[in-house]
């Protein structure tokens, strides 16, 4: 999963719902919940972050950590550096949210790792709609918007789902435009969070919902002789090896996966295995 996480200006201004009246950013309360995310779920998701805008004030995002497993340190240590005071952002400019280029950018990204063929995702974790169209003096957005739907509409055809996240009340009357991006994403919903609590539980969502119990299993490292393996669950009993996929487990080296059947496939379904 790629977060794709907006630094744009606006993201240091402290959210408007809260009463009384607060003085943490939008940029420290989604460093935290970003923090808590990959930490969580740091076994399970193989994480990586781009950080938009990059260069400049409209410049595409830049890739900060590149996808990898049990990559929750270097994701935190990174959010950790970045400013997040009323003081200033980032960027120069306010409002500069590049989404559509950026999505692009992420999508070049992809082509040149391998498919993990349990699943792609792209998180857009973001406070405002796409305002940096290059035929948009004024500062509309329909344009493009329009953009921002094609950027995700091709990461689609790859086979990438998009999690569109909006965070704070800068998508105020955006639902529109949110259900059209997600549905482009071929998930199931935008999400919106107006707090902290809600920001963690829609995060919370959406990585269970990328990675539902699932009876194939990624290996790290290089391809390897499955004579030896010791497969068990939650330390129990071995498992045996089923080459005629009837239950126990099988080996695939062209995906460096296990893949578990019958019974065993089951009971992972179910929710009962934890290892």
């Amino acid at each position: 999963m790629l977060i794709v996480m907006d630094v744009s200006g606006s993201m240091c201004s402290p959210l408007i719902d809260t009463f009384p009246p607060s003085t943490t950013t939008k940029m420290q309360i989604m460093k935290g919940s970003l923090t808590t995310l990959v930490t969580a779920w740091d076994a399970r998701i193989n994480f990586g972050m781009m950080l938009f805008p990059g260069s400049g004030t409209c410049g595409p995002g830049t890739i900060t950590n590149m996808i990898a497993p049990h990559n929750a340190t270097a994701i935190s240590g990174r959010l950790r550096s970045i400013r997040d005071d009323l003081f200033g952002c980032p960027t120069s400019n306010p409002g500069a949210t590049p989404t559509p280029p950026s999505l692009d950018a992420a999508r070049d990204y992809y082509a040149t790792i391998p498919v993990n063929p349990i699943g792609r995702y792209v998180l857009l974790a973001t406070d405002g709609l796409p305002n940096c169209g290059a035929e948009q003096p004024d500062g509309s957005t329909a344009e493009t918007i329009e953009e921002t739907i094609t950027a995700i509409e091709a990461l689609q055809a790859e086979g990438i789902d998009t999690y569109v996240l909006g965070f704070g009340s800068g998508l105020d009357g955006a639902g529109t435009t949110l259900m059209r991006m997600a549905t482009a994403g071929g998930t199931s919903r935008p999400y919106n969070a107006r707090s902290a609590a809600e920001l963690d539980a829609a995060l919370g969502t959406i990585a269970a919902e990328a990675i539902p119990p699932s009876c194939t299993v990624m290996l790290d490292g290089a391809t390897r002789d499955p004579a030896l393996f010791q497969v068990r669950f939650d330390g129990g009993p071995l498992i045996p090896r089923d080459e005629s996929h009837g239950r126990g487990w099988d080996y695939d080296a062209s995906s460096n996966t296990i893949t578990f059947y019958g019974a065993e496939c089951t009971e992972i379904a179910g929710g009962s295995v934890a290892h």
